[in-house]
């Protein structure tokens, strides 16, 4: 199945998170967190088919909704399509770290053998 990218804007509306739903994958954990959880139900599926996204009623901004701000669905959200805006990275970086610092893990797993040798008690 070929990935479909739905050009959807990005939503910097909100005081406290911002959120990119073009890499949402719809797995609803948001949306389960906000009604079950904390019985809000402020963001929830909107649409049908490949129009599906999920989103807040009539695509309000959470101020103008009863979004308590309480960061769940942004810590639920595998992808990152809702972030926390102020525990994004700005600016520069404090140092900067040695590419030839750090190896990158191969693929395959490591094998590791060990060899014993039978010895003698002394004595």
């Amino acid at each position: 199945m070929p990935i479909i990218y739905k050009h959807l804007p990005l939503e910097h509306m909100d005081p406290f998170m911002d959120r990119d739903y073009n890499l949402c994958i719809l797995c609803g954990r948001c949306a389960r967190i906000c009604e079950k959880i904390h019985t809000t139900g402020t963001i929830d599926f909107v649409k049908r088919g490949k129009e599906a996204r999920v989103a807040t009623a009539f695509d309000r901004p959470h101020t103008q909704t009863n979004c308590r701000f309480c960061g769940a669905c942004v810590d639920i959200c595998p992808t990152g399509a809702m972030t926390d805006r102020y525990a994004k990275w700005y600016g520069a970086p404090d140092r900067v770290q040695d590419s030839t610092a750090f190896s990158v893990p191969s693929g395959a797993p490591c094998v590791s053998s060990s060899r014993t040798e039978k010895r003698s008690a002394p004595g």
